[in-house]
């Protein structure tokens, strides 16, 4: 037969009466007054309980262990542990909220918060059937997601169109400032996004690559100048063959074909595109102006070295001489130095000028052929046997 304390409910009835079981949510309010009070009825029940055994130990009456107390006491003394971790993640978590998110150390935290999964980790196995450990280990893990996530956005990849791909992914709507806190973000249930977090700190990434390679491009065309030297007998200015400038152009040519094959190309892909453009253009414009330059060398000795082939040839009209074929001075110019954004002369001029000294090479190469061919002719003739000439004549 069990015997009830006089005074005192059953001692089954503190820990498992219908609102006693709510200091065993995490959602409990004031838990730790809860708990007070039912370890000072427990309390007054062990002495109670001691003082009986005493009165029955005179009368040598036996007195039952009451282990519905024992176990009433024990279940008091985890739910007090559990409830002081409790207190000491969410007022830890409190505390870090009311920082500026961009301050934040999230390394830091994310050590305290696994230092915290191991307290939790270390706690009685008969506290992981209670709804307050449940929350406990939810709020700790939904911490490090968080975090992680807090992390990916400090980023200094972020930009304003990143934010509002954010805004998109989890459909709340916020505006992120100066004054932004930790606790601004959290709101955000980070926790339930990490996925679309990271996928869009990837891209801010991939695109800030992007963006740097774009302004190193700017950069480095921006202080790059040709070299002129003068021709060796009419000093007239010709672009200087830098190898290493042209090695650059290829180079870049190559690296904005990468970048076009990149899918996260799509936010800069006009810049990118005016750009291979550009140094397409400026690699054709080299290309024709050193083939202009070299057909212009080659011709200039037949034109102005020798006045016997110069005799020979077609007089060209001054008005039919393009441009670009004439020296530097002739123009009322001095020799450019030109910079990127202005490298050479513009393409249609150059490649008229090609075609121009093209006909006057092929003209001039026409009639030194025939020229070779007469003479040859009137050689033949002069070598003619006399007898032969004679049979011919018959």
């Amino acid at each position: 037969m069990t015997l009830a304390i006089p005074g005192h409910e059953p001692p089954c009835a503190l820990l498992t009466g219908r609102n006693t079981f709510l200091f065993r949510r995490f959602d409990s309010v004031n838990p730790h007054r809860e708990l007070d009070a039912r370890h000072t009825e427990i309390r007054q029940m062990e002495l109670t309980l001691a003082s009986i055994w005493e009165s029955a130990a005179l009368f040598e009456v036996s007195i039952p262990n009451y282990k519905q107390l024992n176990q009433c006491r024990r279940e008091v003394c985890l739910l007090k542990e559990l409830w002081d971790t409790i207190g000491m993640v969410t007022s830890s978590i409190h505390a870090w909220e009311t920082a500026p998110w961009r301050e934040v150390n999230v390394e830091a935290m994310d050590r305290e918060c696994k230092r915290f999964a191991r307290c939790i980790r270390n706690l009685d196995k008969e506290v992981r059937a209670w709804d307050a450990f449940a929350g406990l280990e939810s709020t700790v893990s939904d911490a490090l997601s968080s975090l992680r996530a807090v992390a990916e956005l400090q980023s200094p990849a972020i930009r304003e169109r990143h934010w509002r791909q954010l805004v998109q992914a989890t459909g709340v709507s916020f505006a992120v400032d100066e004054g932004t806190t930790l606790a601004d973000l959290l709101r955000l249930q980070l926790h339930h996004f990490e996925d679309e977090v990271r996928s869009i700190a990837d891209k801010a990434v991939k695109e800030m690559g992007t963006e740097e390679t774009l302004t190193e491009l700017c950069a480095t065309w921006a202080g790059l100048e040709f070299r002129y030297e003068p021709h060796p007998r009419t000093g007239v200015p010709q672009l200087r063959s830098d190898e290493d400038l042209l090695e650059l152009l290829e180079d870049n040519q190559v690296q904005l074909q990468n970048l076009m094959t990149s899918k996260h190309v799509a936010f800069f892909l006009e810049e990118v595109s005016g750009w291979q453009k550009r140094l397409s253009t400026a690699d054709a414009v080299i290309s024709t102006w050193f083939d202009v330059q070299r057909t212009w060398s080659h011709l200039e000795s037949i034109f102005m070295g020798s006045e016997d082939i110069r005799a020979q040839l077609p007089q060209v009209p001054a008005k039919e001489i393009p441009l670009a074929l004439l020296p530097y001075p002739s123009r009322g110019r001095r020799p450019p130095s030109a910079r990127s954004s202005r490298p050479c002369p513009p393409l249609p001029g150059l490649a008229s000028a090609r075609r121009h000294l093209q006909r006057t090479s092929a003209s001039q190469a026409a009639t030194s052929q025939a020229e070779g061919k007469r003479e040859g002719e009137m050689h033949t003739d002069q070598c003619v046997p006399g007898w032969l000439g004679k049979r011919k004549e018959g």
